[in-house]
């Protein structure tokens, strides 16, 4: 189950602005998902194309295995 809901959006450098996004009803993949990404995007041994360190390899594992439960 899904929602529309506006959302914050950084764009590093630049100024940021709101966004209409649709987010799960499931708080918990939300969550364990925005720490993932919040790792990744200031970590330099994880990479956009799937190169992970071992915190960023435990943080995705964790956010696939909530996707799973909520299926």
């Amino acid at each position: 189950m899904t929602r529309t809901e506006w959302q914050w959006r950084d764009e590093g450098s630049g100024p940021g602005h709101m966004q209409r996004v649709s987010v799960y009803l499931d708080g918990q993949v939300q969550r364990t998902y925005g720490d993932y990404i919040e790792h990744a995007s200031t970590c330099l041994d994880c990479e956009p194309c799937g190169g992970r360190c071992e915190q960023g390899a435990g943080l995705w594992k964790t956010y696939r295995e909530a996707r799973q439960d909520c299926r």
